[in-house]
């Protein structure tokens, strides 16, 4: 019996021994780790099964973890000083360590220095106990939240946001870029972001990025994109270096945002202040002209009654010339009045008008008044006008309209050969009742790729810096507004045809105070020759 005793004191000493060697080969390790460090041995009842641990070890850095110096913890109960163990489930995790001696890894949340940190925790047998590692990953985490929150502030900001590598291929694409472009994420990533840039605008792209290279900074600027559908986008760009942990540029984040009613908003009031200044000057060249012209009129007008009773009833050859020169002379400060006119009524196209129920063929002579030096330069203009219902319209906006669409048709033609082309106005009556006037060139047609987006705004098949790309967008807004209908189609080689249809009116002719002018006696070339 004693000698049992005696072997049970052995093996106890010799526990202690190896308990203490341990935590001396520990400490002289582990003590200045920047991790924390424990050492505990299983506590058995008498039926062999854990019911607690002993801590033999606390290095400093875990000592700072839990928040107790290791001289208060050592030869203490884990789940007496620290409870919560418990609960959390790690004491289940020690005790399977120790029975299964398969090593464990976890994470978990602590509350350290009145803060929210994060730990992982690596556990491993060590003889009937087990030491478990303390890695603090709150820096990791932190930066994975601020990550997870940045990219869920770019996957649904309303600005595109997209990345592209150094070869242009897109990286990342955003819901902002989905909804911008038209195209999807899975659509445009590994594939090139130049397919949203415009051929002619490529080189504007490059000059871009090299500037960011060279300045290692952002780079902004305003351009034109192109959505999935070919529609042309007007956006503000700014470009980002993406750098790698060498600081090398390897790749750009981009930042669009579309900006066409900002430029739409500062082209109207570039437009509304140009006006201003045209209508200035109309009303000084209609004072400074219509007076004199008034005096030349009434004294044309004296002189041909005058040379009529000299001659009675038969003149003389020279009357007749003098007669003619006088007629011709009238004629043509007629033609000065109407031009003065024109200019003054376009002027106004900005404002808000009255409408007032006209014929068309008034807006169509108004318009030509102003184009005529663009279409005398291009082609022969050939009036073919119908029969057609009065109108009820702001005329100087519908003349606005009519202006452009002429000037487009001669700038379609070029100025080549101005006798073998032809710029014609036809209007008619359509099935449902509607005035239609269609102008007709004979220029080089329109692409069946631009038919379909000739009315969007900054869409436009001149070469670039020739326009905006607004003018047409403009007529449809303006023909749209009084409930008219404009449309394009092309006839190949033999050119192009622009429709306005607009609804006639029920009303009563308006007092125009011009008296309409009689078109049966007005040729093209005629008129041309003003």
């Amino acid at each position: 019996m004693a000698s049992d005793v005696e072997g049970q004191q052995a093996a106890t000493e010799s526990a202690a021994r190896y308990w203490e060697a341990e935590a001396r080969r520990y400490r002289e390790v582990h003590d200045r780790s920047p991790d924390g460090m424990m050492i505990f041995r299983a506590l058995r009842d008498a039926n062999g099964a854990v019911y607690d641990f002993e801590w033999l070890y606390c290095n400093p850095s875990a000592s700072n973890i839990v928040g107790r110096r290791a001289e208060e913890l050592l030869g203490k109960r884990l789940l007496l000083e620290m409870p919560g163990n418990k609960e959390a489930g790690l004491f289940d995790i020690y005790v399977r360590v120790v029975e299964t001696g398969e090593p464990h890894a976890h994470e978990f949340p602590y509350r350290y220095e009145g803060m929210d940190a994060w730990f992982r925790a690596t556990s491993i047998k060590l003889g009937d106990g087990f030491y478990v590692a303390f890695s603090d990953l709150t820096v990791r985490k932190r930066a994975e939240e601020q990550a997870a929150r940045l990219a869920a502030i770019i996957l649904s900001s309303e600005h595109a946001i997209y990345s592209t590598s150094s070869s242009n291929i897109v990286e990342t694409w955003n819901k902002g870029a989905e909804r911008l472009y038209g195209y999807t994420s899975v659509e445009m990533v590994g594939e090139s972001i130049l397919s949203t840039v415009p051929e002619h605008y490529r080189p504007e792209q490059e000059q871009a990025l090299q500037r960011m290279v060279a300045r290692g900074g952002t780079e902004s600027f305003q351009t034109v994109r192109l959505s999935k559908s070919g529609r042309p986008l007007q956006v503000s760009i700014t470009l980002s270096p993406i750098r790698d942990v060498g600081g090398a540029i390897v790749g750009t984040a981009i930042i669009a945002r579309d900006i066409s009613e900002q430029v739409k908003l500062q082209e109207r009031l570039m437009i509304a202040d140009r006006m201003i200044s045209v209508g200035t000057l109309a009303a000084g060249v209609a004072h400074g002209i219509n007076n004199p012209l008034a005096a030349i009129t009434v004294n044309l007008d004296l002189v041909l009654e005058d040379v009529r009773s000299i001659g009675g009833g038969s003149p003389s050859g020279r009357l007749k010339e003098m007669e003619k020169m006088a007629s011709e002379a009238r004629t043509a400060a007629d033609r000065i009045r109407k031009i003065v006119r024109g200019l003054m009524t376009f002027s106004r196209t900005d404002e808000k008008r009255p409408a007032v129920v006209v014929d068309i063929k008034q807006v169509l002579e108004l318009s030509i008044g102003m184009a005529s030096n663009e279409i005398r330069q291009s082609a022969r203009l050939v009036r073919d006008y119908g029969d057609t219902p009065l109108v009820f319209v702001d005329d100087s906006r519908l003349a606005q309209v009519f202006v452009n669409l002429l000037v487009n048709a001669a700038q379609a033609i070029g100025s080549d050969d101005a006798e073998a082309n032809e710029i014609r106005l036809t209007t008619l009556t359509d099935e449902t009742g509607r005035v239609v006037v269609e102008v007709h060139d004979t220029g080089k047609g329109i692409s069946p790729s631009a038919l379909g987006h000739l009315f969007t705004p900054f869409f436009t098949t001149k070469p670039f810096g020739l326009g905006p790309g607004l003018g047409l967008s403009i007529c449809y807004n303006i023909v749209t507004e009084m409930s008219g209908e404009i449309t394009a189609r092309s006839r190949g080689e033999r050119g192009a045809t622009f429709s306005v249809a607009l609804p006639a009116s029920t009303r009563p002719p308006s007092d125009y105070s011009e008296t309409p002018l009689d078109f049966t006696t007005w040729s093209s070339r005629d008129y041309l020759r003003e």
